[in-house]
This record gives C-alpha cells, structure tokens and sequence, in this order.
C-alpha cells in the first residue's frame, strides 16, 4: 500500500516528501541538517533556512522524493536539456528528464529505479540494494551511441511484468563521471540484477525465475 505524501508548510516554502519514492541517499540532512532531521517528528523545519537554499537543495534531490511550493507555486525545476540516465555503482538508475513512469506524469525531472531486484516499491529504489549486497562497479556499461536520436522529449518508463525496465523517448546513458556510454530511442535496463550485461538486460530474468512485486 502507498505511503502517503507528507507536507511541511513554512512561511516562505511548503515541503512535500514522497515516502513512496525515497531511496535514503542522504543527500537533504547533509546539506540542510538545520531542515532535514530524521530522527524527530516532524522532521522537516522549513523556516530553519533560507527559502531559496532550501528550494536548490530540494529541486536536486536525487530520487525526486522532495518537492516545494513557494508562494503557492509548484517548482518542479528545469528540465534538462539532454534526457539522461545515470548508473550509480552497486546502486540505482538515476533518471534525469521529464517523465512518465507506468503511465503516470510525475511531478519531478527526477527518479531512482531499482536494478538490484530487492526494492519492496518497485519500480523504485528503496535502497535495499545495501542490504541485498548488490554489486556493480559500473566501470564498463557497454551499449552504443546513436547521435541521430533527440535526446529533449518526454521519456516513457514502462515495467515489464517480472522483466526489465523499458525506457522510450530517446536518452543518453551516463556513467558516475558523466560521460556518454549510450544513446537510443528505446533502451531496456535490467531490474532483476542477475544480468551478466549490466545495465542492460540480457534475458536472465528468465533463467532466475525473476518475479515482480
């Protein structure tokens, strides 16, 4: 069952958090601690900052999990003007691009996806991918680039049932440093972890027995 959306109003800038999308990176208590305390209830201060650090912080959170208002205004960011798709080593897709995941417009440029296998909130990364020990250096991504494909549209990310994550639309694929390895119109990413062509699928799903949650 979904979680559902926490709001954090302040004078200046109201906090959305998605529980639902959350990956635990971190990223929000190490910049703004003074704002982001996991460990109280509530625990998001959004009059402890300044409106704008706290907007620039939330905009860049990694998995889109965080969203603002301010002065009633939404602010999804800019979008980006090449579609990416970070691998993270030992860790999640990173999507950068506006989006819809299984059908649905999503209200960041941002998103984590799962490729270990073990997320409870599929097609999300949750983070379990630490305690599930998944490993990829994500040294050598293969793949080939197309230059003929624009890269500025809306990306579709469709999860095939108790298979790979299908991305259309046109993408760059990046690796930690931000370097293109990749580049298509239609690229499909393992999501059962077992691939021997991370992170691309291979088929293994099938030979793993691989079952969506």
């Amino acid at each position: 069952m979904a979680k559902r959306i926490q709001t954090y109003a302040g004078e200046k800038i109201t906090v959305q958090f998605d529980p639902n999308r959350c990956m635990h990176a971190g990223k929000c208590v190490r910049e703004l601690p003074e704002v982001f305390k996991p460990n109280d209830r509530p625990w998001v201060y959004p009059d402890a900052a300044d409106a704008a650090d706290i907007e620039t912080m939330v905009l860049t959170c990694p998995s889109g999990a965080l969203s603002c208002e301010v002065e009633g205004k939404a602010k999804l960011g800019i979008k980006p003007e090449k579609n990416s798709v970070t691998i993270m080593p030992d860790g999640p897709l990173y999507l950068h691009a506006e989006m819809t995941i299984k059908g649905e417009d999503q209200p960041t440029c941002r998103a984590a996806l799962c490729r270990c296998g073990a997320t409870k909130n599929p097609p999300f990364c949750d983070g379990a991918h630490k305690q599930a020990g998944f490993k990829d250096a994500a040294t050598d991504l293969g793949g080939s680039v197309d230059d003929a494909v624009e890269t500025d549209g809306t990306l579709e990310v469709v999860v095939i049932q108790d298979g790979p994550l299908m991305v259309r639309g046109g993408c760059e694929v990046r690796n930690v440093k931000g370097e293109v390895v990749a580049k298509g119109q239609e690229l499909f990413f393992c999501r059962c972890g077992a691939a021997e062509s991370k992170p691309f699928c291979d088929g293994s799903h099938n030979k793993i027995n691989f079952r969506s949650r």
